[in-house]
């Protein structure tokens, strides 16, 4: 649900150059022309007396988000992805850049 609630609040600016041309949607509107959303849940607990556990699940849930991202920049028509994390899903988000990482260096 949240994932589908920032998807509709987006908006672009106007006045923004790359929102310009007859194909743009009007400003204010929800708009895809940048990209579709995409969702990547990793299991946690929910509730703050699972914070130790979560932060395990979080770990473990790395390589897969890496898998994830690493098949989104491989199969996307897309010069970048913008990414957009919450609480400790930054956790999970910054060991996948790792991996990524050290497979490109």
């Amino acid at each position: 649900l949240r994932a589908a609630q920032i998807a509709v609040d987006l908006t672009f600016d106007k006045d923004d150059p790359a929102n310009v041309g007859k194909d743009k949607p009007n400003f204010g509107e929800p708009s895809y022309a940048f990209g579709r959303p995409v969702l990547f849940s990793w299991p946690n607990g929910a509730f703050l007396c699972a914070y130790c556990s979560d932060q395990e699940k979080a770990a473990l849930s790395a390589p897969y988000l890496a898998r994830f991202l690493t098949l989104m920049m491989e199969r996307a028509d897309a010069d970048e992805i913008n990414l957009v994390v919450h609480s400790m899903g930054n956790r999970v988000l910054v060991r996948a850049i790792e991996d990524i990482a050290r497979e490109h260096v």
